[in-house]
Protein backbone atom coordinates (compact mmCIF):
# COMPACT_ATOMS: atom_id res chain seq x y z
CA UNK A 1 0.00 0.00 0.00
CA UNK A 2 2.75 2.43 0.95
CA UNK A 3 4.66 1.45 -2.18
CA UNK A 4 1.62 2.22 -4.36
CA UNK A 5 1.22 5.67 -2.77
CA UNK A 6 4.87 6.47 -3.35
CA UNK A 7 4.56 5.27 -6.94
CA UNK A 8 1.55 7.54 -7.54
CA UNK A 9 3.33 10.51 -5.96
CA UNK A 10 6.39 9.88 -8.08
CA UNK A 11 4.28 9.72 -11.26
CA UNK A 12 2.56 12.98 -10.35
CA UNK A 13 5.92 14.61 -9.71
CA UNK A 14 7.22 13.48 -13.10
CA UNK A 15 4.07 14.77 -14.85
CA UNK A 16 4.38 18.17 -13.15
CA UNK A 17 8.06 18.41 -14.08
CA UNK A 18 7.26 17.61 -17.73
CA UNK A 19 4.48 20.21 -17.80
CA UNK A 20 6.78 22.81 -16.24
CA UNK A 21 9.52 22.11 -18.80
CA UNK A 22 7.02 22.35 -21.67
CA UNK A 23 5.81 25.72 -20.40
CA UNK A 24 9.38 27.02 -20.08
CA UNK A 25 10.23 25.77 -23.59
CA UNK A 26 7.12 27.36 -25.09
CA UNK A 27 7.88 30.69 -23.42
CA UNK A 28 11.45 30.54 -24.69
CA UNK A 29 10.32 29.99 -28.28
CA UNK A 30 7.79 32.80 -28.04
CA UNK A 31 10.51 35.17 -26.86
CA UNK A 32 12.79 35.51 -29.90
CA UNK A 33 15.23 37.75 -28.08
CA UNK A 34 15.83 35.09 -25.47
CA UNK A 35 15.87 32.05 -27.75
CA UNK A 36 17.82 33.07 -30.84
CA UNK A 37 21.32 34.50 -30.89
CA UNK A 38 22.54 36.72 -33.77
CA UNK A 39 24.70 33.84 -35.06
CA UNK A 40 21.64 31.57 -35.12
CA UNK A 41 19.60 34.15 -37.05
CA UNK A 42 22.38 34.68 -39.62
CA UNK A 43 22.75 30.93 -40.05
CA UNK A 44 18.99 30.55 -40.52
CA UNK A 45 18.99 33.25 -43.20
CA UNK A 46 21.90 31.50 -44.96
CA UNK A 47 19.95 28.22 -45.02
CA UNK A 48 16.87 29.87 -46.56
CA UNK A 49 18.91 31.68 -49.21
CA UNK A 50 20.90 28.56 -50.12
CA UNK A 51 17.66 26.60 -50.40
CA UNK A 52 15.80 29.03 -52.68
CA UNK A 53 18.56 30.81 -54.64
CA UNK A 54 21.72 28.69 -54.29
CA UNK A 55 23.19 30.01 -57.55
CA UNK A 56 22.93 33.73 -56.76
CA UNK A 57 25.90 35.82 -55.68
CA UNK A 58 24.82 38.15 -52.90
CA UNK A 59 25.55 39.65 -49.52
CA UNK A 60 23.32 40.32 -46.54
CA UNK A 61 23.55 42.02 -43.19
CA UNK A 62 21.23 42.67 -40.26
CA UNK A 63 20.72 46.18 -38.89
CA UNK A 64 18.69 46.03 -35.65
CA UNK A 65 15.57 44.17 -36.82
CA UNK A 66 16.03 44.98 -40.51
CA UNK A 67 17.44 42.49 -43.00
CA UNK A 68 19.24 43.88 -46.05
CA UNK A 69 19.99 41.55 -48.99
CA UNK A 70 22.12 42.95 -51.82
CA UNK A 71 22.18 41.04 -55.10
CA UNK A 72 25.60 41.52 -56.71
CA UNK A 73 24.94 40.24 -60.25
CA UNK A 74 21.31 40.29 -61.32
CA UNK A 75 17.77 40.81 -60.14
CA UNK A 76 15.58 37.93 -59.03
CA UNK A 77 12.50 37.08 -61.04
CA UNK A 78 9.32 38.25 -59.27
CA UNK A 79 8.15 34.74 -58.31
CA UNK A 80 11.48 33.75 -56.74
CA UNK A 81 11.76 37.08 -54.96
CA UNK A 82 8.26 36.68 -53.50
CA UNK A 83 9.05 33.14 -52.29
CA UNK A 84 12.23 34.37 -50.62
CA UNK A 85 10.41 37.22 -48.90
CA UNK A 86 7.62 34.92 -47.67
CA UNK A 87 10.09 32.38 -46.24
CA UNK A 88 12.04 35.10 -44.45
CA UNK A 89 8.90 36.77 -43.08
CA UNK A 90 7.67 33.48 -41.60
CA UNK A 91 10.69 33.43 -39.28
CA UNK A 92 9.37 36.55 -37.45
CA UNK A 93 12.97 37.63 -36.94
CA UNK A 94 12.69 40.92 -38.84
CA UNK A 95 10.34 43.88 -38.98
CA UNK A 96 11.61 44.89 -42.40
CA UNK A 97 13.27 42.99 -45.27
CA UNK A 98 14.92 44.78 -48.20
CA UNK A 99 16.13 43.00 -51.36
CA UNK A 100 18.00 45.25 -53.79
CA UNK A 101 20.40 44.88 -56.71
CA UNK A 102 23.69 46.74 -56.26
CA UNK A 103 26.96 47.13 -58.12
CA UNK A 104 30.37 46.05 -56.90
CA UNK A 105 31.26 49.68 -56.07
CA UNK A 106 28.21 50.26 -53.89
CA UNK A 107 28.61 46.91 -52.14
CA UNK A 108 31.94 48.07 -50.77
CA UNK A 109 29.98 50.42 -48.47
CA UNK A 110 28.31 47.48 -46.70
CA UNK A 111 29.09 46.88 -43.02
CA UNK A 112 32.12 44.80 -42.12
CA UNK A 113 29.92 42.03 -40.71
CA UNK A 114 28.10 41.55 -44.02
CA UNK A 115 27.99 37.92 -45.11
CA UNK A 116 28.86 37.04 -48.70
CA UNK A 117 27.33 33.96 -50.32
CA UNK A 118 28.32 32.17 -53.52
CA UNK A 119 31.23 34.45 -54.30
CA UNK A 120 33.07 33.72 -57.57
CA UNK A 121 35.56 30.90 -57.32
CA UNK A 122 38.21 29.40 -59.55
CA UNK A 123 37.55 26.28 -61.56
CA UNK A 124 38.02 23.10 -59.54
CA UNK A 125 37.84 19.39 -60.24
CA UNK A 126 36.82 16.89 -57.56
CA UNK A 127 37.22 13.13 -57.71
CA UNK A 128 34.59 11.09 -55.81
CA UNK A 129 32.94 14.23 -54.37
CA UNK A 130 30.51 14.13 -51.47
CA UNK A 131 26.82 14.14 -52.36
CA UNK A 132 25.27 14.74 -55.78
CA UNK A 133 24.25 17.86 -57.68
CA UNK A 134 20.58 16.86 -57.80
CA UNK A 135 18.66 15.12 -55.04
CA UNK A 136 17.03 11.77 -55.75
CA UNK A 137 13.40 11.97 -56.96
CA UNK A 138 10.98 11.03 -54.21
CA UNK A 139 8.26 9.41 -56.32
CA UNK A 140 10.40 7.46 -58.81
CA UNK A 141 10.09 3.75 -57.86
CA UNK A 142 13.00 2.74 -60.11
CA UNK A 143 15.52 5.29 -58.89
CA UNK A 144 18.50 3.43 -57.38
CA UNK A 145 18.22 3.53 -53.60
CA UNK A 146 18.01 1.22 -50.61
CA UNK A 147 14.39 0.63 -49.65
CA UNK A 148 11.92 -2.04 -48.55
CA UNK A 149 8.14 -2.13 -48.46
CA UNK A 150 5.14 -4.38 -48.01
CA UNK A 151 2.00 -4.34 -50.20
CA UNK A 152 -1.29 -5.92 -49.18
CA UNK A 153 -3.58 -6.65 -52.16
CA UNK A 154 -7.29 -7.43 -51.89
CA UNK A 155 -7.36 -9.39 -55.14
CA UNK A 156 -4.81 -12.09 -55.77
CA UNK A 157 -3.63 -11.06 -59.23
CA UNK A 158 0.06 -11.67 -58.51
CA UNK A 159 -0.20 -12.26 -54.77
CA UNK A 160 -1.90 -10.80 -51.73
CA UNK A 161 1.17 -10.16 -49.62
CA UNK A 162 3.99 -8.71 -51.73
CA UNK A 163 7.35 -7.65 -50.36
CA UNK A 164 9.24 -5.13 -52.50
CA UNK A 165 12.86 -4.17 -52.02
CA UNK A 166 15.54 -2.33 -53.92
CA UNK A 167 19.30 -2.02 -53.66
CA UNK A 168 21.14 0.70 -55.51
CA UNK A 169 23.05 3.92 -55.40
CA UNK A 170 23.86 7.02 -57.45
CA UNK A 171 27.65 7.48 -57.21
CA UNK A 172 29.32 10.72 -58.39
CA UNK A 173 32.73 9.99 -59.88
CA UNK A 174 34.03 13.38 -61.05
CA UNK A 175 32.69 16.90 -60.52
CA UNK A 176 34.02 19.97 -62.32
CA UNK A 177 33.04 23.44 -61.10
CA UNK A 178 33.49 26.80 -62.81
CA UNK A 179 32.09 30.24 -62.05
CA UNK A 180 28.34 29.60 -62.05
CA UNK A 181 28.40 26.12 -63.63
CA UNK A 182 28.92 22.60 -62.34
CA UNK A 183 29.29 19.34 -64.29
CA UNK A 184 29.17 15.86 -62.83
CA UNK A 185 29.96 12.43 -64.23
CA UNK A 186 28.39 9.61 -62.25
CA UNK A 187 27.45 5.95 -62.13
CA UNK A 188 24.04 4.47 -61.35
CA UNK A 189 23.26 0.87 -60.47
CA UNK A 190 20.14 -0.72 -59.01
CA UNK A 191 18.39 -4.03 -58.39
CA UNK A 192 14.61 -4.18 -57.80
CA UNK A 193 12.51 -7.16 -56.80
CA UNK A 194 8.96 -8.16 -55.87
CA UNK A 195 8.41 -11.29 -53.75
CA UNK A 196 5.15 -13.03 -52.83
CA UNK A 197 5.75 -13.79 -49.17
CA UNK A 198 2.31 -15.37 -48.64
CA UNK A 199 3.06 -18.17 -51.09
CA UNK A 200 4.61 -21.41 -49.86
CA UNK A 201 7.39 -21.58 -50.81
CA UNK A 202 8.10 -17.84 -51.23
CA UNK A 203 7.79 -16.88 -54.90
CA UNK A 204 9.76 -14.28 -56.89
CA UNK A 205 7.26 -12.26 -58.94
CA UNK A 206 9.55 -9.86 -60.77
CA UNK A 207 13.14 -8.62 -60.76
CA UNK A 208 14.78 -5.76 -62.63
CA UNK A 209 18.27 -4.38 -62.64
CA UNK A 210 20.29 -1.80 -64.52
CA UNK A 211 23.74 -0.21 -64.63
CA UNK A 212 24.49 3.03 -66.40
CA UNK A 213 26.45 6.26 -66.43
CA UNK A 214 25.26 9.84 -66.69
CA UNK A 215 26.41 13.42 -67.08
CA UNK A 216 24.51 16.28 -65.42
CA UNK A 217 25.10 20.01 -65.24
CA UNK A 218 23.57 22.89 -63.34
CA UNK A 219 23.81 26.65 -63.44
Amino acid sequence: MVYEKRNRLFKRLVVHIIIFLNIVTACAFLNNGYTFSPEYVRGYVCCIINDLVPEEELEFYIDSEKLHINLLKRELDPMTKDKLLQRLKKTNFFKEINITTVTAQSSSASPKDAIYLNSPSQAACEVLPAGTIYDSPIADPKWPRFSAGYQKHLKKAYGKGIFGLSFGENIPLVRYRTDGWAYELGLQAGVFGLIDVDASPTRLINSDYFVGGGIVSCL
